[in-house]
């Protein structure tokens, strides 16, 4: 009995102690501002508010936000650590015209305390938006300009571009883009009146109606300079490009020279890019030939006239040069064989690229002769102006009679040679002994 009563007085001592070194915990209680939602637009709104603790760490706080008022399946916007000012959020990627509620939370690791639950309206899809005009370039009858559509309103945008009218008028006209995009993009207004001003925006059509950027006033040239347009490539290749356009004034005075400015950078080129001239200077139509350009390559064109004041520039156009290969030689044929001589005829196919030399080589012991080390002849040939395929037709002369020479044609572009089939070719005996004949002397009977 004694010995029960020792071991429950030791059990109060313990209790009594225990007692002694428990704390009552500090209430983790912290008081929340929770401001209204602002910057709202379709996808996007801000939230921010106050956090204040009045007794106990907080550890984790944030938002909470969701599509329902009690905040079930919400999501959180968490940050760790204390909160120092105003804690604020940006929410993105929201649906339109929907209504969204949100509150503040803050947690100690044990427990989570949340504020007040407020609540905001996204806006509604709408018309498309776009950013203001960028004046790039202009002169007496057309303009550049960039814009960029800013938001799509919701829908898919089915047309955009740019939209412009005097300033004396009321009525628009439009320059339509052949594809919508998100990326900022070029338009070039032409068919304008010198020296007229004109209000220009961009705009973009969708389900949600028709929007309109901030509209720019732009002053087209005088017609001081000479007036140009109808830039076009008629024909091109791998390293070349037939052009035309056509003169329609030639300004306060006489046009002094003509042609055609490129550039593979410069979207808007100009004389100091570099350029070809082109023959005349009367008001008409005028052609040129772009040659030595690259091969697969970006090329921005543009027609000009200079008088004895200024440049007038005509429309920009686009062209990407051809991947150029080595020549090819079909429909090879020896004809007109004689004791000395023969004619040789093929097809070039040009392989993009410009024909710089075509001939025939030949040899009586080389099987396949070449250029470089055996006999050849250069064709004379004159094309007015480049084209696919070009008919190779030579005579060569001075040969020995009686003889087997081994032939085939050649023809270099940009890309190097080609050499086309061998043909065996033998000449005749002379009728006419003589010196130097190959053949045994006819013995008489």
């Amino acid at each position: 009995m004694k010995k029960i009563q020792t071991l429950l007085l030791t059990a109060l001592l313990l209790l009594a102690s225990a007692c002694e070194k428990f704390t009552e915990p500090e209430a983790f209680a912290p008081a929340f501002t929770l401001d209204d939602a602002t910057n709202i637009t379709r996808l996007t709104a801000t939230l921010s508010g106050r956090i204040t603790s009045n007794g106990g760490d907080i550890l984790e706080y944030g938002f909470t936000y969701g599509e329902y008022e009690n905040l079930a399946n919400a999501t959180d916007i968490s940050f760790s650590g204390t909160p120092a000012g105003t804690v604020e959020t940006t929410l993105s990627n929201l649906d339109p015209n929907t209504t969204y509620y949100y509150q503040l939370y803050a947690g100690s690791g044990v427990t989570r305390v949340t504020s007040e639950v407020k609540s905001f309206k996204t806006n509604a899809s709408d018309a498309p938006s776009l950013a203001g005009i960028k004046e790039l370039d202009k002169n007496e009858q057309s303009i550049t300009v960039s814009c960029q559509l800013t938001d799509d309103g919701g829908y898919d945008v089915i047309m955009m571009g740019v939209a412009y009218r005097r300033s004396d008028s009321q009525k628009y006209s439009m320059t339509i883009l052949d594809e919508p995009t998100t990326e900022e993009y070029t338009l070039t207004v032409e068919g304008l009146e010198a020296g007229v001003t004109y209000l220009v925006c961009g705009f973009a059509i969708s389900r949600g109606g028709i929007g309109y950027g901030a509209e720019t006033n732009i002053t087209t040239e005088d017609s001081e300079a000479p007036v140009v347009n109808s830039t076009e490539v008629t024909s091109y290749s791998g390293s070349w490009a037939m052009v035309s356009a056509n003169q329609l004034s030639q300004g306060f005075s006489a046009v002094v020279e003509r042609g055609f400015c490129y550039s593979t950078t410069s979207t808007l080129p100009t004389m100091s890019d570099g350029f070809v001239l082109a023959e005349g200077t009367a008001n008409g139509v005028f052609t040129a030939m772009l040659s030595e350009l690259q091969p697969a390559t970006t090329y921005y064109i543009r027609s000009f006239a200079r008088n004895g004041t200024k440049i007038g520039y005509g429309n920009v156009i686009e062209v990407t040069t051809k991947q150029i290969t080595a020549p090819t030689l079909t429909n090879v044929e020896v004809t007109d064989v004689t004791i000395n001589s023969f004619r040789l005829t093929a097809t070039v196919g040009c392989g993009n690229g410009l024909i710089q030399e075509m001939g025939v080589c030949w040899s009586t012991t080389n099987t396949t002769p070449d250029k470089d080390s055996d006999s050849h002849q250069q064709a004379h040939y004159h094309s007015e102006h480049p084209t696919d395929e070009m008919a190779l037709d030579v005579s060569v002369a001075s040969l020995t009679h009686n003889t087997t020479y081994y032939v085939r044609p050649y023809a270099i572009n940009e890309a190097g040679i080609t050499y086309g089939d061998v043909q065996t070719v033998t000449t005749p005996i002379d009728p006419v002994p003589g010196e130097g004949d190959n053949e045994s002397p006819e013995t008489e009977i």
